[in-house]
């Protein structure tokens, strides 16, 4: 779009596109100040750059640097574009402005914005996620050695139940190192094709009952109480295996960090419209200023 104004800030001349893009007649915009092209929070600051172009008049961009908006009729902002440049006439240098609306590059701007925090987000998440499994790992491995050196130097001496105590506890150890090396596929796969969900009708009661009984397995002294309060609702639709990591997840959390009761609750509440689940410890809890 070209607009042509003179020293006042009077447009002299439009082509075609600025009437277009300005939502104007030819008729509506000659003589009009070209201020009332620009919102108004920005009309002082106009002039002053105005001022200064015929204090300098060459071939240049306006506002360097700056965030260039232009109003339609309608009142609608849109971000511009604008290069300037001297017109020499026998009644004096007027200005003509090209201008063009950048609404879609700064669209695509913002996108890739965006998608960068997000990358950035995830990287982070991934780091943290590699740290913490990492941690996860090295207890129950250290566990299961310690277990299974006893046994091979003092099988001799054992008792068949001191025995089968260590085997027990290779035993649950390999089911919690599984789970956390499912969580760890789940995660890559998640990124490369997405997360799958597959809803499903299910046994809200059934499903309860035997998360907890996977999840006893690895409790060790802790004992999970299941409250269910569902006569509302007996079958729920689902992903069963979405839903049964995550809340196999927070159980695990909840036991890890109860060392002081060996009761965890968990609750599935179902109304008419929804269901929630609670899972409750008496751990050390998050700190106010985290929970945020």
């Amino acid at each position: 779009a070209m607009v042509i104004v003179d020293q006042s800030g009077k447009i002299a001349l439009v082509n075609t596109q600025a009437q277009k893009l300005f939502g104007y007649t030819d008729m509506e915009l000659v003589g009009k100040s070209v201020d009332d092209l620009v919102p108004q929070r920005f009309h002082h600051i106009h002039t002053q750059h105005r001022e200064n172009y015929f204090a300098d008049p060459r071939v240049r961009p306006m506002g360097a640097g700056m965030e260039l908006y232009g109003i339609r009729k309608d009142g609608q902002e849109f971000p511009v574009e604008i290069s300037l440049s001297p017109l020499e006439t026998e009644e004096g240098t007027l200005i003509s402005a090209a201008i063009r609306d950048i609404s879609e590059r700064k669209q695509v701007e913002a996108n890739l914005r965006k998608a960068l925090e997000r990358e950035r987000e995830l990287n982070d998440l991934k780091s943290r996620f590699v740290s913490m499994v990492s941690h996860e790992f090295r207890t129950p491995l250290a566990s299961i050695q310690s277990s299974a050196e006893l046994i091979q130097l003092y099988s001799d001496r054992m008792s068949e139940e001191r025995k089968a105590e260590h085997l027990d506890l290779i035993g649950e150890h390999v089911t919690h190192l599984a789970s956390l090396l499912e969580d760890v596929l789940t995660l890559g796969k998640a990124q490369v094709i997405g997360v799958e969900f597959k809803p499903e009708r299910i046994d809200l009661a059934a499903f309860c009952q035997q998360i907890v009984k996977d999840m006893q397995l690895i409790a060790h002294k802790h004992e999970i109480v299941l409250s269910l309060e569902v006569s509302t609702c007996d079958q729920i639709h689902a992903d069963s295996k979405l839903l049964s990591k995550a809340l196999k997840n927070l159980l695990s959390n909840a036991i890890k960090y109860s060392p002081k009761t060996p009761l965890v609750w968990f609750t599935a509440n179902c109304t008419e419209t929804e269901v929630s689940f609670s899972i409750r410890d008496q751990g050390i809890g998050v700190p106010p200023a985290e929970q945020q």
